[in-house]
């Protein structure tokens, strides 16, 4: 028992310590002393398991659902009061034949699982369930669901992953088979998933023939002559794939003993030896040869059909969208819509006339003369600023170095020599 349970239990308001030992007790007596603390004692188990249920915590198993016989005493068990003592007996919770009824109940019943949960006294009449028996055929059949929906998901994914029309189809051998690589499952298993999922969630179609069971994963579409043939082909290419597989095999093992040819203690036997094994190495030869010429035939014709299946479903598609674009464009006429254009400037060219009428002699306020300075104004503008990033772009140019070195007293006699000289005025 893992810590968390225990503390979980301990968590129920019904199991609180003052509570335990009376719980963990065989309280079978109080049937007759004390009613009251036997219904008490029912209904916190009832709580229990149900919030047990809802919150994932009760055990999980790896063994198939017919087969699913947890031991829940152990598992429901605590420190210092051990496994509960009044419910392996008087509630059955481990006694196979109630697993084994109810799975026939099952399997014969033409209502849904959901009511199976609300009726299980039909199953093992003329024995009356007490509610606690109820509650454990309840979780019985919440794991059930539970199983088949991931098992269906399984399958899902594979079609989803092939896309192929033929992935969506199975007899009972090959999904018993695919499905046992991924969950383990018992043939009981599979015939209680394909009740459920034909019948209580209508998500795949089952049929019955020849002691074959076909199936067909496709809520939408009934399963047809042509689907039950390749379902035959696919059963066909499979058994040719194992029998290449045994001879293959076979021929592995032959060289084993080719290699032992040389023990035999003379040569006459070695001969001999060595000629059968010869003989029967050209006889498996010969027949993995044929096996496998057929298999790649039937494979070649295999993937045909599913080529023809696309065809098929791009075709209809074809033919789908043709009879829309008809619909569509039936509703068009081009007549119409050189008249709507037509319609359409001319009540344009009305908005105009409109809209001139509304605006008047308010449109030419503005007189030629005083447009003509204005552009002058602006081309001048124009030229200024030209002119003026010129002088900027001049500026950054210069040497500014240069310009800062003093000046010698030669230059400034050059200087003074170059400037006009200043005539200075005589006073009368």
């Amino acid at each position: 028992m893992s810590d968390n349970i225990e503390d979980f239990i301990k968590s129920i308001p019904e199991f609180k310590a003052s509570r335990l030992s009376s719980l963990y007790s065989n309280f079978q007596k109080l049937k007759t002393l004390n009613k009251e603390g036997y219904e008490a004692n029912i209904q916190a188990w009832q709580s229990l398991l149900l919030k047990l249920i809802s919150n994932h915590k009760i055990i999980d198993s790896n063994v198939s659902f017919t087969t699913y016989n947890p031991d829940i005493l152990k598992f429901l068990g605590i420190s210092n009061y051990g496994q509960p003592q009044n419910l392996g007996n008087e509630y059955l919770l481990n006694h196979r034949s109630f697993h084994e009824q109810g799975l026939s109940y099952i399997l014969v019943s033409k209502e849904s699982y959901i009511s199976v949960i609300n009726d299980t006294k039909s199953y093992l009449s003329p024995k009356v369930f007490s509610p606690f028996e109820q509650l454990l055929a309840k979780y019985r059949t919440l794991y059930f669901i539970k199983q088949a929906q991931e098992a269906l998901e399984i399958i899902k994914e594979e079609i989803n992953k092939q896309a192929t029309y033929s992935s969506k189809l199975f007899n009972s051998d090959s999904l018993f088979t695919f499905l046992s690589t991924h969950i383990k499952i018992s043939r009981q298993d599979l015939d209680l998933f394909l009740k459920y999922w034909n019948r209580d969630i209508q998500q795949c179609h089952v049929q019955k023939l020849d002691q074959i069971t076909y199936i067909k994963f496709s809520p939408k579409e009934d399963l047809t002559p042509d689907d039950i043939h390749i379902i035959d082909l696919q059963s066909t290419i499979q058994n040719l794939h194992n029998r290449s597989t045994q001879l293959s095999n076979k021929l592995s093992n032959l060289k084993l003993e080719f290699k032992q040819v040389l023990t035999l203690p003379s040569k006459q036997q070695q001969r001999i030896k060595l000629r059968h094994l010869l003989t029967q190495r050209q006889t498996l030869m010969a027949s993995l040869e044929k096996t496998s010429a057929i298999h790649n035939e039937l494979c070649g014709i295999f993937e045909k059909i599913n080529d023809s299946r696309m065809n098929m479903e791009v075709y209809i598609q074809y033919l789908a969208s043709s009879a829309v674009l008809k619909n569509m464009n039936s509703r068009v006429s081009i007549e119409e819509i050189e008249e709507v254009k037509s319609e359409i400037e001319e009540e344009m060219a009305k908005a105009d006339e409109i809209s001139d009428a509304l605006v008047g002699d308010g449109r030419n306020i503005v007189d030629e003369d005083e447009i003509e300075k204005e552009l002058e104004e602006l081309e001048r503008e124009v030229v200024e600023d030209e002119d003026e990033d010129k002088v900027i772009e001049r500026l950054k140019k210069l040497n500014l170095d240069e310009a800062a070195k003093p000046i010698s007293e030669q230059d400034k006699q050059e200087e003074m020599q170059e400037a006009p000289k200043e005539k200075i005025p005589i006073p009368n």
